[in-house]
């Protein structure tokens, strides 16, 4: 993040006090655990499952408790909701030059860094065996979906996030190389 952060700001994205979004990015990953569980606990309360332990922000862990088994869709609910938010964020933002640059770098930070951090974080996680979730979507699905998917996904996102920052770049009359 600090590479992009920099990037922009050489770009003419970031100037004054569009700067503090990335002295904010740390607050925004706050918000990251409890949207996370919120994903879960909705999900799961969406399928009839009754919500008896949430806890974003432990120290034992960031989780949900359910009063049955987790479905696919409990599972996978973060994502979906990373995957949403990025898909609409991107296309808002591709479509919108940064005039009012602080809302644009909120957008940004919350609606595609936020899902990009998640989904990464959590995908190499499963790496060092600490991803619950994904260890589950392992079970569910199988090594090859989960690891095509979110190697997809990532790669996906990095890929949206250059061009709409290069797109905004250009839409700002920065010197961008095209």
């Amino acid at each position: 993040m600090v590479a992009l952060f920099t990037y922009m700001g050489w770009s003419g994205l970031l100037v004054g006090r569009d700067a503090l979004w990335a002295l904010a990015w740390p607050a925004a990953l706050l918000l990251n655990a409890p949207l996370h569980e919120a994903s879960h606990a909705l999900a799961g309360w969406a399928q009839g499952l009754a919500v008896l332990e949430w806890r974003a922000w432990g120290l034992a862990g960031n989780y949900v408790r359910f009063n049955g088994n987790v479905t696919l869709a409990v599972l996978a609910a973060p994502y979906l909701r990373d995957l949403a938010s990025f898909a609409l964020s991107a296309l808002l933002l591709s479509r919108t030059p940064p005039r009012r640059r602080a809302l644009w770098m909120g957008i940004f930070a919350v609606g595609m860094l936020l899902p990009l951090w998640n989904t990464t974080v959590e995908y190499t996680s499963l790496f060092a065996g600490r991803s619950s979730d994904l260890r589950g979507l392992l079970a569910l699905l199988g090594p090859g979906a989960v690891h095509a998917g979110f190697g997809l996904a990532v790669l996906g996102y990095l890929c949206a996030t250059a061009r709409v920052v290069r797109q905004a770049g250009q839409k700002a009359g920065s010197h961008l190389p095209t």
